[in-house]
């Protein structure tokens, strides 16, 4: 239960990264417009553009670029940290299958059910409890 709310915990951070990083995204494509609005206004006006509108342009470009990229970046180390769990997950599953469900007379390595008396238990942690266990030598 408590590795589901961890799991809910960063499902929700990595949404809210996701937002943040969106939010920054329209933030500078808001900027970006606003200045190049201004810069036609003052080119059809004055000809010349002030200082302070040209910085306003760059940014808003800067923040648009990134926020592209924060949002980017969050959406692939969420990515690497899911591949890192599916990784940890199987290491443990192999970890525990030669030393425990693999000596089992029920183990069949062969076959898509592992184990015919109890498939759920295959290569968790509740295998060690397994009520159903009896060595591979009293075969």
């Amino acid at each position: 239960m408590l590795e589901k709310n961890d799991n809910l915990l960063q499902r929700i951070e990595f949404e809210n990264l996701i937002k943040m990083g969106l939010a920054i995204t329209i933030t500078g494509v808001m900027l970006y417009g606003t200045s190049c609005g201004l810069t036609i206004a003052f080119t059809l006006v004055q000809k010349n553009i002030p200082v302070a509108v040209k910085r306003l342009m760059f940014l808003g470009l800067g923040t648009v670029i990134g926020g592209a990229v924060f949002t980017v970046g969050a959406a692939m180390e969420d990515d690497y940290q899911h591949m890192l769990k599916i990784a940890a997950m199987r290491k443990r599953q192999y970890d525990l299958m030669p030393g425990l469900c693999g000596n089992c007379k029920y183990f069949n390595p062969d076959n898509s059910l592992y184990c015919a008396v109890n498939p759920h238990f295959i290569f968790t942690e509740a295998a060690f409890n397994c009520s159903d266990y009896e060595s591979e030598n009293n075969k």
